[in-house]
């Protein structure tokens, strides 16, 4: 029996949105390593999991947000910088406002009711 019932929505933020933030955040202050393996690590849970399996079905906003997280982390390593100074963090908090409209479209679709999975 399972500790928590799989709420789609929940499960994307937790596993694949809030980690591609956090990465680029660890990167860009010069854990580079740390960052990749953090991220790697919640999508190969976020895989595990199977929240991708209906990903066609996915909410086009939610769709951008998966799309532009291995983005962001990439682009950490352009912002990558000794000192950090705002403009840095702007990237970081664009990409959180994406992110919470793509979990909340999640949350209101019909994928959310099923759980995502029939």
């Amino acid at each position: 029996m399972a500790l928590f019932k799989p709420v789609l929505s929940r499960d994307v933020m937790n596993l694949v949105f809030s980690p591609a933030a956090g990465a680029y955040f660890i990167v860009v202050v010069n854990h580079e390593w740390f960052g990749l393996a953090f991220y790697s690590a919640f999508l190969l849970m976020a895989l595990r999991a199977e929240l991708f399996r209906r990903l066609r079905d996915w909410p086009t906003i939610s769709k951008m947000a998966l799309i532009t997280g291995p983005l962001l982390v990439a682009s950490a390593f352009v912002v990558n910088v000794d000192v950090v100074r705002y403009w840095a963090i702007l990237p970081g908090v664009v990409y959180t406002l994406l992110a919470v409209s793509g979990g909340v479209a999640l949350r209101q679709s019909r994928l959310s009711a099923s759980g995502g999975d029939s």
